[in-house]
């Protein structure tokens, strides 16, 4: 296959074009290629650590699981409880990761990583970058989740995540 070529360079994005043997394919890829963690947190009590935040391409709220960029030098789990605690406020420390996953093999090269963090405080305050705005809830996890998340999307307005939708359908 050919290399690709970067059509237009983006502050945080590049849109990548690639000539293959059926075609060309238009992808984006994040700036120095850089991986996400997706954070799953969980209290003792089983309540689960959910964030809800303006998505720009959408123009719509998304009801979505806390997630970030993982830092030079920085482990996924690093990343996750240090992400966690910006955007949450929430503490917590990480119990598990996942094998690197595609975000969306078909539109960019992002990797992911889930990791699994058992929160140990959620007094704190969140540490947010001036363009995020982010409500951070507790939801339970009951057989029920699903439905009351939909319920809540639809009487706001508001999107669920595909990540946080599959999580619960996997429950189910």
């Amino acid at each position: 296959m050919n290399k690709a070529k970067v059509i237009h360079k983006g502050k945080w994005l590049n849109f990548m074009e690639k000539e293959t043997e059926t075609g060309v394919w238009e992808y984006v890829e994040r700036e120095g290629e850089r991986s996400a963690v997706v954070i799953v947190a969980r209290t003792d009590d089983n309540q689960l650590a959910v964030i809800e935040q303006v998505r720009v391409p959408l123009g719509r709220t998304i009801v979505e699981f806390p997630a970030g960029l993982i830092d030079d030098g920085e482990t996924p789990e690093e990343a996750a409880v240090r992400e966690l605690k910006e955007e949450t406020g929430y503490t917590g420390v990480a119990t598990s990761c996942s094998s690197p996953v595609t975000s969306s093999g078909g539109l960019t090269t992002e990797i992911l990583y889930f990791v699994e963090v058992k929160i140990t405080d959620i007094q704190g305050e969140q540490r947010l970058d001036d363009e995020e705005k982010i409500k951070a809830f507790l939801i339970d996890v009951g057989e029920d989740s699903l439905s009351d998340l939909e319920k809540y999307a639809k009487a706001t307005g508001y999107l669920l995540s595909s990540r946080l939708y599959a999580y619960f359908m996997g429950r189910a």
